[in-house]
């Protein structure tokens, strides 16, 4: 009985298996995200005038962006999805001066400065790392230290 109750469990594994197969073949393939490659050796400096602060933009990368007009035209300098946040976030305006370090890149068929620092009067900003990932601006370590209090209800 053992043998012929193994035999069964065999046999339907056999015949449910290629039918289980196309299921898996059939499904769509992931939808593969573009990646940016920021080459720092490729890094630039750009100066211009601030013509508009956009948070988001549709069809653009997600995160801040600064229009600015430069000697070379209109550039589009994405600022990444932190920099124009919270109270340490950038803070420009249009018609304000500002210089710009980093490196000019394609996203969707249209050209993107990713800025990696920048400069509007007296600060600089530091938006990217060397490698060209996001900094979080502001981002500090906690202060606040826990206090234990002696006691309690009972």
């Amino acid at each position: 009985m053992r043998n012929l109750l193994g035999g069964l469990c065999l046999l339907t594994a056999l015949v449910v298996s290629p039918f289980a197969a196309p299921t898996r073949a059939a499904t769509a393939p992931a939808k593969r995200v573009p990646t940016l490659v920021y080459d720092a050796s490729k890094e630039v400096s750009l100066t211009g005038t601030v013509y508009s602060v956009k948070n988001s933009v549709s069809g653009k990368l997600a995160g801040g962006h600064l229009f600015l007009s430069s000697g070379t035209g209109t550039v589009d300098a994405h600022l990444g999805p932190f920099a124009l946040n919270g109270p340490h976030g950038v803070r420009v305006s249009p018609g304000e001066q500002v210089k710009l370090v980093g490196v000019m890149t394609t996203f969707h068929g249209s050209q993107v400065f990713l800025v990696r620092t920048l400069e509007a009067g007296s600060k600089t900003y530091a938006i990217r790392n060397e490698h060209g990932f996001p900094l979080l601006m502001g981002a500090q370590q906690a202060t606040h230290t826990p206090t234990l209090a002696k006691g309690g209800s009972r």
